[in-house]
């Protein structure tokens, strides 16, 4: 079985779409899809692209730590009412971009994607997921409204797609749903596991 957060979640999937043999069941946490920037508005299309420049942008005027701070704030104060579990918190996300190389990651990260666009979509053209339990998980939140709900429709189109696919919107929550609800995402999985394991236990015959 395998679970996917994010850009995590659409590698599980090409995974699968490759090895399907190999896969009993998908947890796929507000998994990326390939399709969501080009149903986007033209403006929050833009808004993204832009996202790579203006870190490097902050980066280099020595602002990005404390951009990074302030943006994780409100769900670092989410996750603990505790200041200084907060303040370490707030101190690991700041630490992740402390580095050029580190900020330059966002908009690398924003070119591979756009790089392999093509090959996903021939991945998807070629194969079907397999046949198996699909639970996906959708944030509800920390996204604009439209983002939000394209990302959600998209969601809810995957799960339909499969036999077996289930899909949860998981209310007050964010995209950083592992962080945030992680006994959501450990009930997904052990629901799939505890499935397989009913189908594997031999009946027992009657008298």
């Amino acid at each position: 079985m395998l679970a996917g957060h994010s850009w995590g979640g659409l590698l599980a999937q090409l995974a699968a779409l490759k090895y399907p043999g190999l896969i009993a069941g998908l947890v796929l946490i507000d998994p990326a899809d390939e399709n969501f920037r080009a149903a986007l508005p033209p403006d929050d299309q833009r808004e993204i692209a832009a996202m790579g420049p203006s870190v490097l942008d902050q980066y280099s005027r020595g602002e990005l730590g404390k951009a990074t701070r302030d943006r994780f704030r409100p769900f670092a104060q989410r996750l603990t009412g505790d200041p200084q579990v907060q303040a370490l918190i707030l101190d690991a996300y700041a630490w992740c971009y402390a580095q050029r190389s580190r900020a330059q990651m966002i908009q690398d990260e924003n070119q591979l994607y756009t790089d392999s666009l093509p090959l996903i979509r021939r991945a998807r053209e070629s194969a079907a997921l397999p046949d198996v339990p699909v639970v996906v998980l959708s944030a509800s939140t920390g996204m604009p409204e439209d983002q939000r709900e394209t990302f959600t429709r998209l969601h809810a189109a995957l799960a339909a797609a499969v036999p077996r696919g289930t899909h949860v919107v998981l209310a007050n929550t964010g995209h950083l749903i592992p962080q945030e609800r992680p006994e959501r995402v450990a009930e997904a999985i052990n629901n799939i596991i505890e499935d397989l394991r009913q189908l594997d236990t031999p009946t027992v015959p009657g008298p």
